[in-house]
């Protein structure tokens, strides 16, 4: 079935009928999940948006929230980012999968949304297939990193030293993909981050988007410890890789 039929179908029985819809999308890596996914939530968002309009009778704005729709495109970006891989078959297979819950008024508009679920492939972070990458935000974070950043996270001073300078990002031998530039797509991460923290940057418990980059980067250092045994003494030593 056509995409479009699908979410129009979906939001024609929850509109009209009144009746909760499910969206499954599945199939084998590069079929488009990832790509479905991102034209149904933009349909939805769309004619949610269409319910938002005043109505003559009322004068007034029904549902979804123009913030709400602005989280939503920013999570998408940070799931992508956290959640996506180059493989051999695919530039950005999509290595999880999620139960994104949205909520509509009776009207139509878009009131709320959660994901409930999200099943990492963990596996990625510490050891890839030849000819595949980790996590897009490794190598994001490696090109894409200012000066002051680079020296406060203690990475190499350029994009290219630093790829190379981790076994997580190496040991699959590719760390760059044609028609990807991962230093805009960080630029484009970092707006999706500072976006989702705008609203919870009050509450310190929740930390900063500072954080999340500093755990990426520590994973990343923490990759490159080695443990050696010395058998004449009988001792386990501790050093980092190629030192």
């Amino acid at each position: 079935p056509h995409v479009y039929e699908v979410a129009g179908f979906a939001y024609h029985n929850l509109c009209v009928r009144g009746k909760s819809q499910s969206i499954i999308i599945n199939g084998e890596s590069g079929a488009g999940k990832t790509e479905t996914a991102k034209i149904i939530l933009r349909f939805l968002l769309q004619v949610s948006q269409m319910a938002n309009t005043p109505k003559r009778d009322s004068g007034r704005a029904i549902g979804c929230s123009e913030a709400l729709t602005a989280s939503l495109s920013a999570s998408n970006v940070l799931l992508e980012g956290f959640g996506n891989a180059k493989t051999i078959r695919n530039h950005n297979s999509s290595r999880f999968g999620k139960l994104l819950q949205l909520g509509f008024s009776a009207a139509g508009g878009l009131t709320s949304a959660s994901v409930s679920r999200f099943l990492l492939e963990k596996s990625r972070v510490v050891f890839v297939e030849q000819g595949e990458r980790s996590y897009h935000a490794f190598y994001q974070l490696c090109a894409g990193a200012s000066p002051s950043m680079r020296d406060f996270l203690h990475l190499p001073p350029n994009a290219e030293l630093t790829t190379s300078s981790f076994c997580y990002l190496c040991s699959g031998g590719c760390v760059s993909v044609d028609g990807v530039n991962d230093e805009l797509d960080f630029d484009e991460m970092c707006a999706a981050v500072d976006g989702l923290f705008e609203g919870i940057a009050a509450d310190p418990a929740l930390g900063s988007p500072a954080r999340i980059w500093a755990c990426v980067a520590a994973v990343l250092h923490l990759g490159n410890v080695q443990f050696v045994e010395r058998a004449e003494q009988g001792e386990v030593g501790v050093g980092a890789a190629g030192g």
